[in-house]
């Protein structure tokens, strides 16, 4: 259910075509050239595509969860955790920075980077938080 949409070319040469998942006669609409939204549009979903690819290191839900609360470990502290998250993503350095910029939930200690997602169930590059945060670093 709802709208996709197909690019293909760039620059000046960019083309966009939507689809209507819920139309009965296919969909599609014809190629047309696409606007500077929807340039910027494309432009923050790469960059949000790329951080998820090379930004996210692994899930360490199972660590983190363990390690919260527990004596000895600096940096896991009741206090420096919101709340309880569904998962833990290992993160770079900058990708942690940036999504506490955005004020998304984030650990960062001596141990390393954590991401705190607050949802799941999907791939994560669906959530809309990487595309946040690609927006507000276009933005600067």
């Amino acid at each position: 259910a709802g709208r996709s949409v197909e690019v293909r070319g760039e620059g000046e040469a960019l083309e966009i075509r939507e689809y209507d998942h819920n139309d009965r006669n296919g969909g599609a609409d014809l190629w047309h050239p696409a606007t500077d939204e929807d340039r910027q549009a494309v432009e923050v979903e790469e960059l949000a595509e790329r951080l998820a690819d090379r930004e996210v290191l692994c899930c360490d839900s199972a660590l983190v969860d363990n390690l919260i609360g527990r004596e000895g470990f600096d940096g896991f502290e009741w206090d420096e955790v919101e709340n309880l998250y569904p998962e833990w993503w290992r993160v770079s350095i900058s990708l942690c920075r940036n999504l506490r910029e955005c004020g998304v939930p984030v650990l960062e200690n001596d141990y390393g980077t954590w991401w705190g997602r607050t949802c799941t169930g999907q791939g994560f590059i669906m959530d809309g938080t990487f595309q946040e945060v690609a927006a507000a670093m276009l933005s600067r």
